[in-house]
């Protein structure tokens, strides 16, 4: 067909010729220009950047005298090993930030002194240097991580495990320690070795492993009380003062750790090697220490008052067997309060309503405040169980008529719901629990 071009109708889209080569030269005009402009500030910037001399001579003795000379008459001051761990625990150990690398430090200076002890370095001093900076380490563990989990503190983890592995079990290997040291060795793995290992730990057999030797502790405290009273030690002080911590009333359960070991005694601040040994009459309880909230730092005075005696030369000493087994006892307690919360994996319930029943029954042998705290934890532990336990809606009950609970409505059961699909059942088979029986774990 072919196409009539004078009808009016037909418009025909696109440019001519001639207007395509309009096109070309105002573009080509257009990129010649932007070259341009680019060229100049690429100039500008150029110019900005070279360096300028000054219209005036520099001086070049203000020059020269601007360089720092090195100062040969500044003597630096060799700081011992006494020195180093005053520091440690009066400056770095309360401060959260610093208190890994404290314990690291702090580990490395006792493998060298257990290493070698008559080296020159370590002249004038004993393993009760040591021991005193360890009873700060304990107590300023109790006050910032005791009973709980904290987080982001994956270092701190490690640098414990590693000072118990290194120096607490060495320690116990030593034939010449007295049953006050060996006591305070299991204080320390009952505080600080097994809490902190039980930090983001996600390993059944570690954790049935490290509750196994919570059982073998409930077994020596039981031993313990089947026996007679520990003869108090005459020498030492704080007799009285335990006397009257056994007949407390302790209302308050938020500071329970830091009332019962601030009662057991005062001794004198001689961490700082510098100063010299402060008289008889000038000895420092825990509670007189004030404390800086501001820069969160605790006196050495208030941190070792807890677990520590002065003697009657003015030397370090620790408290008796029968202070040792006390806090022993709240020890094991706070740690069971690290255990119960792992009460909400299905592999760890079976091991802990085990250990929690055991506690449980012989819950007299501990402080009324921790009997009130493992009671709590029992009944939480039975209410879990769901219809099983029959006493709950008992204590249900009761709590509703004192205005402490809500009441149940219809229908409306007294435990939580839970999806069947999302409940894993994981037990710890037959024949590890014989193995561990045949090995006496």
């Amino acid at each position: 067909m072919k196409r009539n071009y004078e009808d009016p109708s037909l418009e025909l889209i696109g440019r001519s010729a001639a207007e395509r080569r309009l096109d070309r030269f105002y573009n080509r005009q257009r990129s010649q220009l932007q070259k341009q402009a680019s060229q100049g500030r690429a100039s500008i910037d150029i110019r900005s950047r070279e360096t300028k001399d000054l219209p005036f001579k520099s001086n070049d003795s203000s020059t020269a005298s601007s360089a720092p000379k090195p100062r040969s008459d500044v003597v630096t001051a060799h700081k011992g090993v006494k020195d180093i761990l005053s520091d440690i625990l009066n400056h770095h150990l309360p401060r959260r930030s610093r208190f890994a690398k404290s314990v690291q430090l702090l580990t490395k200076l006792s493998v060298s002194y257990l290493d070698d002890r008559n080296n020159a370095e370590f002249a004038g001093m004993g393993l009760d240097d040591f021991i005193r900076v360890y009873v700060g380490l304990d107590r300023i563990f109790v006050m910032e991580f005791g009973g709980n989990i904290p987080k982001d503190a994956i270092d701190v983890k490690g640098a414990l495990a590693d000072f118990m592995e290194s120096v607490v079990e060495r320690l116990d290997t030593d034939c010449n320690l007295s049953n006050c040291e060996r006591q305070f060795l299991r204080l320390l793995r009952l505080n600080i070795g097994y809490s902190a290992s039980l930090w983001y730990e996600n390993d059944s057999f570690r954790f049935h492993g490290l509750v196994s030797k919570l059982e073998a502790h409930l077994t020596d405290f039981e031993t313990l009380a089947s026996q007679p009273d520990l003869s108090r030690d005459s020498e030492s002080p704080t007799d009285s003062s335990d006397l009257g911590s056994e007949n407390r009333d302790p209302h308050d359960a938020d500071n329970v750790v830091s009332s019962d070991l601030a009662s057991i005694g005062s001794f004198k601040d001689e961490v700082d090697a510098s100063a010299n040994a402060c008289p008889a009459d000038d000895a420092v309880s825990c509670d007189s220490v004030p404390h800086d909230s501001n820069n969160n730092v605790t006196s050495s005075a208030s941190i070792a008052a807890g677990v520590s005696t002065p003697a009657a030369d003015g030397h370090f000493k620790l408290p008796g067997e029968h202070h040792l087994i006390k806090l022993q006892k709240q020890a094991f307690v706070r740690t069971l309060a690290v255990v119960f919360t792992f009460f909400s994996f299905p592999w760890a319930r079976t091991s802990i309503e085990t250990l929690f029943q055991r506690v449980y029954l012989k819950r007299n042998m501990f402080c009324e405040t921790d009997q009130k705290r493992i009671t709590e934890w029992q009944q939480e532990i039975k209410a879990s169980k769901g219809k099983s336990f029959k006493g709950m809606l008992k204590v249900a009950t009761s709590l509703c008529f004192a205005g402490t609970s809500r009441a149940l409505g219809i229908s409306e059961a007294n435990f939580q719901v839970k999806d069947a699909r999302e409940e894993k059942i994981v037990s710890v088979h037959g024949s590890q629990v014989w193995c561990n029986r045949q090995y006496g774990i």
